[in-house]
C-alpha cells in the first residue's frame, strides 16, 4: 500500500480525507462530518491538525476535503474498528514515520543549484558549457514530477475514476470503487514503467495527464 501520505506545501507529512475514506471504505461526507465533530471539540488546535483544502469532483465542481497531520489522522481513525481497519492504521502509521524520516534527511540540491555548482567547478568556459549542457539534458531526463504536479494527477485520477465508476461500477470485475482505483494506479504505473506515480518523469507529465484523462478500465 503506497501513496497514503504525502508532503503538503509546508513540507509536512499529511494524508487527506478522500484517501482515508477510500482506504477505510467510508463515505467521504461521513469522514468530513467526523472531522467537523472533532474540530468543534478541539477548537483552535483542530486547525493545526485538520487543514481545509479542496478538490474538483467529476463535474468539475470545487468540493471540500481536509489534509490531516499524523495527529489528526490518529484522532479521526481511533474509532474505526475491525481487523482490516487495524491493518490500514498500521500501514498509515508506517507511511507517516517513513515520510517524517525523509523530511529529516538533508534535501538534495535543486536542479538549478546543481548546474551552478557544476559551472563553478569547471576549469574553463568551453568545458563548463559542455558540462552544463550535458547535465541539463540528464536532469531533464531524470527529474520526477513535483508535489504540485502529483496533486494535479491525483485530482484527475479521482475525477476519471468517478466518471468510469458511473459507467462500469458494480460489474463483477469492479464490484467496489476501491478495485477501480487500484486498477487505475496499476495501469498508470505500467504505462510509464514506474513503481509509484510520484516517479513519473517531469518530461512525461503532459503525457501522463493525457493518459489519465483518457483512461478506461479493462473489463476482464
Amino acid at each position: 500500500m503506497t501513496n497514503l501520505v504525502f508532503l503538503n506545501n509546508n513540507n509536512e507529512a499529511v494524508t487527506d480525507s478522500l484517501m482515508v475514506a477510500e482506504v477505510f471504505g467510508k463515505q467521504h461526507k461521513n469522514v468530513i462530518q467526523s472531522i467537523h465533530n472533532l474540530h468543534s471539540e478541539l477548537g483552535e488546535k483542530g486547525k493545526l491538525i485538520f487543514q481545509p483544502t479542496s478538490y474538483k469532483d467529476s463535474f468539475n465542481r470545487e468540493q471540500l476535503k481536509y489534509d490531516l497531520t499524523k495527529d489528526g489522522f490518529t484522532l479521526l481513525v481511533m474509532g474505526f474498528n475491525g481487523k482490516e481497519a487495524l491493518q490500514f492504521k498500521m500501514a498509515y502509521i508506517e507511511e507517516f514515520n517513513r515520510m517524517e524520516e525523509h523530511i529529516k534527511q538533508p534535501q538534495q540540491l535543486k536542479p538549478i543549484d546543481q548546474i551552478k555548482l557544476l559551472m563553478a567547478n569547471s576549469l574553463d568556459t568551453e568545458e563548463r558549457l559542455s558540462t552544463v549542457e550535458s547535465n541539463v539534458a540528464i536532469l531533464r531526463n531524470t527529474m520526477t514530477i513535483d508535489y504540485g504536479q502529483q496533486q494535479v494527477l491525483n485530482n484527475i485520477k479521482m475525477q476519471r475514476v468517478e466518471k468510469m465508476w458511473e459507467e462500469f461500477g458494480g460489474i463483477r470485475v469492479y464490484d467496489t470503487k476501491r478495485k477501480m482505483y487500484a486498477k487505475f494506479g496499476k495501469d498508470l504505473k505500467n504505462a510509464f514503467a514506474v513503481s509509484s506515480y510520484r516517479d513519473i518523469a517531469a518530461k512525461d507529465f503532459e503525457e501522463a495527464i493525457n493518459y489519465a484523462k483518457a483512461w478506461r478500465p479493462s473489463l476482464f
